[in-house]
């Protein structure tokens, strides 16, 4: 135990519906440098490329690299030809991983069948700094950033495959604009959010790119100095956002829900809300979407702990090595260490998180660090890609029954469908309401094909539709465990 005064301590807040599973031992991704980051991207196969960066301030060690987490076992890094501390990586429709990295310019690399990656390839557009990148369901590559002025302009590239075109300033460029975030939806549009502080206050901008290119923007006020904010697209095509807002002077993690772009935040939540200790501020929340469309969070806090010294007005600090804690709601878990940053948060197809930091250790010496936390509740979880499908393609609707319990249980098992305000049931597929009687066995029933058949052609536009998923308890009627739902449509 340390004692020290003015120390701010930083700790990382996990939010997750999965209350009761462990999480796995902190391993570390990076070795022991002055400086350390990582970005992480899933794809549909549930395969994760981390690009790492290390780094120490007389030049040695410095090196970048890419790593991929596939069944549960890390490959052997791979250097990457630039080092860059401003990076953004995602995963596309195909599988295939997108990056962009910054040397004296934004260069933009993709990984192939095989996983290796391109050459680099230059941007020429004039962002410098805080990038971010998608790719949209049907394969349109948008990058974003920020253009350093004098004052900050938010700025978009897209490549629709035949080179990067369509740069434009996306931002209004009164006062200073900052952060970007982008997010693909499900129909081959995307949204892109920055933080922006003006004469008329401090907001969040929001931009829906369209699937022809053009795009809207649209502004969301928050009374805030911290200038991050994360998106991500639910499985019913809604942007949540994880922000701060500034309660009682004191800027506070929140989430919320934009349903229709433009229109207002709704189903806002406080993610610190059982919390009692005293702290500063708390910032942005990553998020990330489940299979059950439960939103997963990550962020961090800064607090000051200790009693008050008798000759300052700032209470001094006692730190802690290895702080846990484990709050009395059972939503809320603090993770393990001395001071994490969290980096990402991902979730795959069967609702397993997992959690990327980076640690600061008190001689400020810094590594990067992933975990996992193996989903422990019951669910029916259906699993579905992509989400538009034309004649004659393969439609595939996989379905995993979670157990959990570690017993066997007896289940009713709804499916339904959907379509223009009607509900089909299966397994006849009739809008006479109907389930199936299962048990489903102490280890669950593996995820398996459940309807398969090839989309017939000269279909038109169609949709979109939505599956549900779930499993209920036949003495009582009650849901049992979490319910999934899908949409798709045909073109």
């Amino acid at each position: 135990m340390n004692h020290r005064r003015w120390e701010i301590v930083l700790i990382t807040v996990l939010m997750t519906q999965l209350a009761g599973a462990d999480w796995s031992a902190f391993e570390p991704l990076s070795g022991l440098h002055d400086g350390t980051a990582s970005w992480s991207a899933i794809n549909s196969d549930d395969m994760i490329c981390v690009i790492v960066a290390e780094y120490d301030y007389d030049g040695s060690g410095t090196e970048m690299f890419s790593i991929i987490y596939k069944n549960n076992v890390w490959s052997e890094p791979t250097p990457l030809p630039l080092f860059s501390g401003e990076t953004a990586i995602c995963a596309g429709p195909d599988g295939r991983f997108h990056a962009i990295l910054y040397d004296n310019q934004f260069y933009y690399i993709v990984t192939d069948e095989a996983g290796n990656w391109s050459e680099p390839e230059p941007l020429s557009w004039p962002a410098t700094s805080d990038p971010s990148i998608t790719v949209t369901s049907d394969g349109r590559i948008i990058a974003a950033g920020i253009v350093g002025m004098g004052f900050n302009l938010v700025t978009k590239i897209q490549n629709d495959g035949d080179g990067w075109v369509n740069f434009e300033y996306v931002g209004t460029g009164e006062g200073i604009e900052w952060f970007t975030d982008l997010s693909s939806g499900l129909w081959g549009d995307a949204h892109l959010f920055w933080w922006a502080s003006s004469s008329i206050g401090v907001r969040y901008g929001h931009s829906h790119i369209h699937p022809d290119g053009s795009w809207d923007r649209y502004y969301y006020p928050n009374l805030t100095h911290i200038d991050n904010v994360y998106a991500e697209v639910d499985h019913f095509d809604r942007v949540r956002i994880g922000y701060t807002k500034r309660i009682d002077e004191i800027e506070t993690a929140y989430t919320a829900m934009i349903a229709v772009p433009g229109g207002s935040m709704t189903d806002e939540v406080q993610q610190s809300t059982h919390w009692p200790w005293p702290f500063i501020e708390e910032y942005a929340p990553k998020i990330s979407i489940d299979p059950f469309n439960v939103l997963q969070t990550a962020w961090q806090r800064y607090y000051r702990i200790g009693t008050p010294s008798p000759d300052a007005t700032n209470p001094s600090c006692t730190e802690y090595r290895d702080m846990s804690c484990m709050d009395e709601h059972p939503e809320v878990e603090l993770c393990q260490g001395d001071r994490f940053f969290p980096e990402n948060i991902l979730s795959d197809s069967h609702g397993n998180l997992h959690l990327f930091t980076k640690e600061w250790h008190f001689d400020k010496r810094k590594q990067s660090f992933h975990a996992m936390k193996t989903r422990d509740r019951p669910g029916a979880c259906l699993r579905l890609h992509p989400n538009t499908y034309h004649g004659n393609e393969p439609f595939d609707l996989h379905l995993e029954l979670q157990n959990h319990t570690g017993s066997p249980f007896q289940a009713d098992f709804y499916c339904c469908l959907e379509a223009y305000g009607r509900y089909y049931w299966y397994p006849g597929w009739t809008e006479e309401v109907s389930f199936q009687a299962r048990v489903i066995p102490s280890n669950g029933v593996p995820e398996q094909s459940f309807l398969t058949f090839t989309v017939p052609d000269g279909l038109g536009e169609l949709g979109p539709f939505t599956l549900y998923a779930a499993m209920v308890n036949p003495e009582t009627g009650e849901l049992i465990g979490d319910y999934s739902a899908v949409m798709f449509r045909f073109r």
